[in-house]
Parts: structure tokens; C-alpha cells; sequence
């Protein structure tokens, strides 16, 4: 049985990520200390799935994150940073099986993370979690939890799969 994670009591009422399904936009919204007058205020990140229409921001995302956080990934920036958008737009194509989640704050791609069904027959009760990445300027607020949440909610919607695997580097405070 998968157990999903929760936003805590601090969503000021807004829909927790893992009760909507994934190709649903998620509204969550949070206080903005970064701005002062009348720009401070509320802003609205919405979590959806990524599409081959995303491509482009999704591999600026995604370099930024191999080159902050190298030993965070199993690739690296050399292995990914010639990737044609062709192939990057081929990888984010809808698939029951696999996904690319996002979080945007207006229309900057600031977080991204991505799950995948094991392929083999005998694993395909299980999915993992990878490549998971927040923009240092959109931390502290929320949406690394959000995304994972949404990434449950996912997970779920896949007959059969019971069990979600997560890595996390041991060096990654």
C-alpha cells in the first residue's frame, strides 16, 4: 500500500497535490518575502506533467541542476548538455509507464522531478523517483513536496504498482 505524503497544515486551504490527478494543474500558493510594496503579495506555482513542448526548459532546468549538484545525479552536465531538444522533447512525450513533473512560478520551469515504472515484468510493481531538482531561488517553499506529492499521485494512477523507490545522496543536506 503507498502512502502519500502530505503538505502540512500550512496550504492555507489549497487542494494538496497528491488528491488531484497529474494531468490536473496544481495551484498552490505561498507568501512571496522576496518582494516589497504593492508587488508582495501572493504567486501561484502550478504542477503539471511535462510534455515534448517543454523541452527547452526542461534541459536548462535540468543542466543547471547537473552543474550545482553533480554528485546529486547519475548523469552529468558533459554526458546531457549536447542533447538535441529532439531527444529531450522525445523523453518528456506522454507515457502511461513514466513522467516528468514540473513546477512553474509564472512561466519559469523552477523544479522538476521525474518518475519511471520498472520495465521488467517481474519489477513492474515498482516505480522510482529520479532526477528530482528545485532552482536555488524557488527553495524554502514548498514545491520539492508538492512534486513529490504529485509524483505519488501519479504513481498511483499505474495499475499494479505498489512500491516507489527514492534515492537520495547521503551528502546532500
Amino acid at each position: 500500500r503507498m502512502r502519500s505524503l502530505s503538505s502540512g497544515p500550512h496550504n492555507d486551504g489549497v487542494a494538496n497535490a497528491y488528491q488531484i490527478g497529474c494531468r490536473e494543474a496544481v495551484r498552490c500558493s505561498y507568501a512571496d518575502a522576496t518582494r516589497s510594496g504593492p508587488e508582495r503579495g501572493r504567486q501561484v506555482m502550478q504542477i503539471g506533467e511535462l510534455g515534448s513542448e517543454h523541452a527547452r526548459a526542461f534541459q536548462e532546468l535540468r543542466l543547471a541542476a547537473l552543474r550545482e549538484c553533480p554528485s546529486a545525479f547519475a548523469s552529468d552536465y558533459e554526458e546531457e548538455h549536447d542533447t538535441p531538444i529532439a531527444v529531450v522533447a522525445e523523453r518528456l512525450a506522454a507515457k502511461p509507464d513514466r513522467c516528468v513533473l514540473g513546477a512553474w512560478l509564472k512561466s519559469d520551469l523552477v523544479g522538476i522531478v521525474g518518475l519511471q515504472r520498472e520495465q521488467m515484468r517481474k519489477l513492474s510493481h515498482k516505480a522510482y523517483i529520479w532526477g528530482m531538482y528545485v532552482a536555488p531561488a524557488a527553495r524554502g517553499r514548498g514545491m520539492g513536496g508538492r512534486l513529490l506529492a504529485q509524483a505519488l499521485t501519479r504513481a498511483a494512477s499505474m495499475p499494479g504498482v505498489r512500491q516507489i523507490n527514492l534515492g537520495v545522496n547521503a551528502a546532500n543536506v
